[in-house]
């Protein structure tokens, strides 16, 4: 069960990491593409 929990928190924090870098893109005009890019390099280098 801990393992689950740990799980769940861990993916939670590299989603929160996914979504402030892609708004982070999005604030400086980037567009859709550059945007998911940066989000997933901001999840796998932050999370």
């Amino acid at each position: 069960m801990q393992r689950v929990i740990v799980s769940g928190v861990g993916a939670m924090g590299v989603g929160l990491f996914c979504v402030a870098g892609t708004v982070k893109a999005f604030t400086y005009g980037l567009g859709l593409l550059p945007a998911a890019v940066l989000g997933v390099v901001t999840a796998v280098g932050g999370g």
